[in-house]
């Protein structure tokens, strides 16, 4: 062995028993423990919460040196309550550093770790007095760790400004060498996320990362997160890979993917999202320029519905803000749509939304069409409205909602306050214009107001498509303000108060031809003397009653429309009436005062041409779909009687004014 090589050993022996002998001295002269008062009072005296550590403070020297805490606890700041508890904590030096007064942490092990973190109302944390700083000690600490495992830790997080609680569980981190700001290893765990009554659940695995004071790179992350309620089950994975600059706090994921599995009401929902993000902290912007999407969705009227769209993205934290533009098809719609929120807290959504066109009628549940009308009612929920707070805008090509078929579809909305107004509503509408405003609001029971004004309407076509039956035919104007409450349609329907005018042309009354009654009583007609019985009918859907102009005003209480000023001109007739229509029940009642016009030629055929001049009352009542009618003969034999009287008085006064000719002639001798 050279002299050399006998002098390093005899070196590195003497310095080996040196450190051995300094261990001894200090396992034997040294307890830490003797310490653990002037911790607790530092801590109490400085941060005014309580360090208790219940067990000893053991030291190891092999194969490190170092400090095993056991159980450690830390209360809130001037409170007894417990802020964070670690279960077991263990710290290992590098021995040889010590020798030149260089203190390097060689492992940091931490297992059971509870911390219970709160952000108050007006934004102040529970951990403000911890992240002040003392003023720097001369003492030079060498940031070099071989290893850092965190185990079993459990992370609650109570946001009493945002309502809103968050639980991380199962939290496992473990990092490689951390020395001169680089780090890097992998972290697992659980999270549960509770808004009021929405709880969603996830997992979350980063198998490898690494980072510094200055870079930070995760070469791959997956988050599993599995939502549920229920209709909904469900579960999403996001994925991908984050590098940053620390630094400048931007940060960047080239390619950012979601992907959703699993059933809503039973049926398959599938789809995924991608997209790369760009996040600036110091701007506190979050820019994502290529959103591309395709879902798979159920279809409430059966089967499925394809969704995909393109767009692009951006997240103002600062200003809190989002906005969005997407654009591409969903099921046989094509759409170009913009989303975005104006606040975070509370949600309020803005949104302009075009869409060529539209079949709603489509995506109605085949349970809710094909319900027996013997089935109870589903109340009519619109608690959804409370929390909302929205305003936008929606332009439609075409639109078809209950087999109602409109076009060039354009409003405005605003949601605010448990209530949605839509303003500024025009359409096309079976040949004319809708113009107007409806609302609905959230209250107990819920409430629904409309204001319409429809010009040149076809309303045969309208309320065939809308009911299936045709009640009243022609084209012309009507105008309605109505408001209604309830809490099914049914009470909706008895609910119903307002008014509204209606102007018709060239159209027809159906369930009652008024004139073929008349002919078919002319023979009791012909037989009054003054007590003859009423004649009994009930009209049928195909039967009508034409007419060239039909107006007419109707005032609405509790779901009953009363009138008292019909006036119908027909080739035929000219007809006045009053009496009530019972929207809810369906039902008519309702008195008609028919003339037979007068200036007559043959038209009617001899059973009105009789007729001419006279008023026949026709009683209207029952059904809709059947409705009866009975002509009141004793009302018609005091018309006929009246009738008379005028004729006689008429033939009188022609019968003294030819007398007094006749005696002025002899006077003056012509």
């Amino acid at each position: 062995m050279s002299k050399l090589a006998k002098y390093f050993l005899i070196a590195f022996s003497a310095l080996v028993a040196l450190l051995l002998v300094t261990a001894g001295i200090i396992a034997a002269t040294f307890d830490p423990n003797d310490y653990k008062p002037l911790v607790i009072k530092l801590v109490q005296e400085k941060k005014q919460r309580t360090l208790t550590i219940p067990g000893d403070i053991k030291l190891t020297f092999f194969p490190k040196i170092g400090a095993d805490l056991g159980k450690v606890s830390l209360s809130e700041h001037n409170g007894s309550a417990e802020f964070a508890s670690i279960d077991k904590a263990r710290v290992s030096l590098e021995l040889l550093p010590l020798l030149s007064r260089q203190v390097v942490v060689d492992r940091v092990a931490i297992d059971g770790i509870t911390a219970n973190i709160k952000r108050f109302k007006d934004g102040s944390t529970n951990f403000d007095d911890l992240l002040s700083r003392n003023e720097a000690s001369g003492q030079q600490i060498k940031f070099d760790i071989d290893k850092v495992s965190v185990t079993n830790a459990k992370i609650l997080f109570d946001d009493q400004q945002s309502n809103r609680k968050l639980a991380l569980a199962n939290l496992n981190l473990e990092t490689g060498k951390i020395a001169n700001g680089v780090a890097g290893g992998k972290a697992s765990g659980d999270a549960t996320l509770t808004e009021g009554a929405r709880t969603i659940h996830a997992s979350f695995s980063v198998p490898a990362f690494e980072g510094s004071s200055q870079a930070f790179k995760l070469s791959s992350f997956a988050l599993d997160v599995a939502l549920k309620d229920a209709q909904l089950d469900a579960t999403a994975r996001i994925s991908g890979a984050l590098s940053g600059d620390v630094e400048q706090m931007l940060f960047m994921s080239p390619q950012l993917r979601v992907a959703l599995d699993g059933k809503q009401g039973g049926r398959p929902i599938k789809g995924s999202l991608a997209m790369p993000v760009t996040a600036n902290m110091k701007t506190q912007v979050i820019d994502l320029p290529a959103i591309t999407l395709a879902f798979t969705l159920p279809n409430p009227g059966g089967g499925l519905l394809n969704l995909k769209a393109e767009g692009k993205g951006r997240v103002d934290i600062g200003k809190h803000t989002l906005s969005t533009t997407l654009k591409g098809s969903l099921d046989e719609s094509a759409f170009d749509a913009r989303f975005g929120l104006a606040r975070f807290a509370p949600l309020t959504y803005t949104f302009g939304i075009a869409i060529d066109r539209i079949d709603a009628d489509r995506y109605q549940s085949k349970s809710v069409a094909a319900a027996s009308p013997a089935a109870a009612e589903a109340p009519i929920d619109l608690s959804v409205l409370k929390d909302l707070h929205a305003t936008g805008s929606v332009k439609i090509g075409a639109l078809k909602v209950k087999n109602i078929k409109t076009s060039n579809v354009r409003f405005n909305l605003e949601a605010a306050g448990g209530k949605v107004d839509v303003n500024s509503l025009a359409a096309n509408l079976y040949g004319g214009t809708l113009a107007g405003t409806l609302s609905a609001t959230a209250s107990n029971p819920p409430r629904l107001e409309a204001h319409q004004n429809l010009q040149g309407i076809n309303l045969g076509a309208l309320l065939k498509d809308a009911i299936g039956k045709e009640p009243v035919d022609g084209n012309g104007n009507m105008q309605l303000e109505v408001h209604m409450q309830g809490a099914s349609v049914t009470q909706m329907k008895k609910g119903l108060n307002g008014a509204a005018r209606l102007v018709l042309r060239d159209g027809a009354v159906r369930g009652i031809n008024i004139a073929q009654s008349i002919r078919e009583a002319k023979a009791a007609i012909g037989a009054i003397k003054g007590g003859e019985a009423p004649r009994i009918g009930t009209g049928s859907g195909h039967e009508k009653t034409d007419f060239s102009e039909l107006s007419g005003s109707f005032r609405i209480a509790n779901g009953v429309a009363h009138n008292d000023d019909l006036n119908v001109k027909s080739p035929l007739l000219r007809l006045a009436g009053s009496g009530d229509i019972d929207l809810a029940q369906e039902r008519l009642d309702y008195l008609v005062k028919a003339t037979v016009v007068s200036t007559l030629q043959g038209q009617g055929g001899p059973e009105l041409q009789a007729l001419k001049g006279v008023t026949v009352p026709v009683k209207l009542s029952g059904p809709l779909t059947a409705i009866g009618w009975t002509i009141d003969f004793s009302g018609m034999a005091k018309d006929l009687a009246k009738q008379k009287i005028e004729e006689k008085k008429e033939e009188e006064k022609a019968r003294l004014q030819e007398q007094l000719s006749d005696k002025l002639k002899g006077l003056f001798g012509k």
